[in-house]
């Protein structure tokens, strides 16, 4: 990305021109790979945390038999946060959309960055505490596993946040590059998908016509000193 000749570099090196720029990629990495950002917006980008999640799906030769959609799971025992009924969710999740033969679950387990993870232990794992807690009979064949890693999970809140946003979206605004969804505002109160549709609805209105973003102005969201 380069502002000051208003193009988009790709990585076949073909060169693209922008009027401006909505960016849905991480901040730190929007900030890193814009040619001409200051060293301390950098830095500040740089400072923002975020997590890394280890989706894990298991799918089985059980019936689906539980009509609860998802858990939550607090407990020291358990490796994900959050369990997904899969085949409850859509029958097409399993083999031929047949939930009297087959269960499918999506089990989500959260690591930081850069962590290195050994994925069969993840499946062990998975797969024995979703039995343990009865959400899979205790003699049900595992049929397949997979595991998918999440590099940008969740942008985490820490106490510095504001202050790095304060600096790193001004700048980029100012040089009309407008970094928007979960990882580009970098707030997890506003992450969800419909919060990401949302911001993408209300930039392309601001662009066109001026108009106010409703999501961020309504949530304060944009870090002050940041263009209205």
């Amino acid at each position: 990305m380069d502002p000051s000749a208003c193009l988009v570099r790709l990585e076949s090196g073909e060169a693209v021109p922008y009027d401006q720029v909505v960016a849905t990629l991480p901040l730190d990495r929007l900030a890193a790979m814009t040619t001409t950002s200051p060293p301390d917006v950098r830095e500040a980008a740089r400072r923002l945390k975020h997590t890394t999640v280890a989706m894990v799906g298991l799918g089985y030769r059980a019936p689906t038999l539980d009509e609860r959609s998802w858990f939550y799971f607090p407990e020291d025992d358990v490796p994900f946060y959050r369990a997904t009924n899969f085949s409850k969710y859509a029958p097409a999740n399993v083999p031929g959309a047949d939930t009297t033969a087959f269960s499918s679950w999506m089990t989500e387990i959260s690591v930081m960055p850069g962590t290195r993870v050994n994925q069969r232990a993840l499946v062990k794992a998975a797969d024995a505490a979703l039995r343990r807690h009865r959400l899979v009979p205790g003699l049900a064949e595992l049929a397949t596993a997979h595991v998918e890693m999440i590099p940008y999970a969740y942008p985490i809140p820490t106490l510095d946040r504001d202050e790095a946003l304060a600096l790193t979206v001004p700048w980029l605004e100012d040089h009309a590059i407008y970094p928007r969804g979960r990882f580009g505002t970098w707030r997890y109160e506003i992450g969800n998908m419909d919060h990401a549709v949302k911001m993408g609805v209300d930039i392309a209105r601001r662009l066109v016509t001026g108009a106010t973003e409703e999501l961020l102005s309504s949530q304060d969201a944009v870090p002050a000193g940041s263009r209205s």
